[in-house]
């Protein structure tokens, strides 16, 4: 969890340190009060990208420190943004990169604002596989939070990619949403039912959104 933020010389913030308690944790305020500052500064420590628009006026770098906590101890981030050139991030105090950062928060933090469904529709966000030997390969690899998964494909068909994803001990907690416009072998039914989910094509972008947002959130939950 997060434990603790701290601020400075973000935007039109001079200095602001935020300490939160386990559970939920609610910020609210007029309309100007600075909660979307907070949540820029948190896709800071994320990865989102820096401007020197960013550092206040009369600043010379804007800086964002946060302390998360979790059963696996304690894990200190910080971002700085300067007037001019470039970025830096620091994990435990060391200098790091954005991707290891990103890597090291990603079981830590889930991230959501406005729009941010759409993200999933961005191309360079998505693994196109052409064969589900293909696809084991990439699970086994990259351990996505989330398959797409298409029922006819060659090599290794989705019922066996299904069988084969769910039958693994390192891989059978990630979901699955299948996706078919062919109608549904029924002496195989009992592996279909081991995926989350089912969309029949053709589908809207919108529904395949709201599944797998569902699905991440519900994912998300459960941890």
């Amino acid at each position: 969890m997060l434990a603790e933020l701290a601020i400075r010389d973000l935007v039109l913030i001079a200095s602001a340190r935020l300490e939160l308690a386990p559970g939920l944790n609610v910020i609210s305020g007029e309309t100007g009060a600075g909660k979307s500052l907070l949540a820029q500064a948190i896709g800071l420590l994320m990865g989102q990208k820096a401007d020197a628009e960013l550092v206040r006026p009369g600043a010379e770098r804007a800086v964002v420190e946060a302390l998360f906590e979790d059963d696996g101890g304690t894990l200190a981030v910080a971002r700085e943004v300067p007037a001019g050139g470039r970025s830096r991030v620091r994990l435990d105090g060391l200098l790091s990169s954005v991707p290891a950062v990103e890597e090291a928060l990603r079981r830590r933090v889930a991230f959501y604002g406005q729009l941010e469904h759409t993200r999933l529709l961005q191309l360079e966000r998505q693994v196109d596989l052409l064969d589900g030997a293909e696809a084991m390969a990439a699970v086994r690899k990259r351990k996505p939070d989330l398959i797409l998964l298409d029922l006819q494909m060659p090599v290794m068909d989705g019922y066996e990619v299904i069988e084969a994803i769910k039958t693994d001990p390192d891989l059978k907690d990630i979901p699955i949403v299948i996706m078919t416009a062919y109608q549904i072998d029924r002496s195989r039914i009992d592996i279909l039912g081991m995926a989350e989910q089912k969309v029949d094509k053709p589908f809207s972008a919108e529904e395949l959104v709201r599944r797998v947002e569902a699905l991440l959130a519900a994912e998300e939950a459960g941890q």
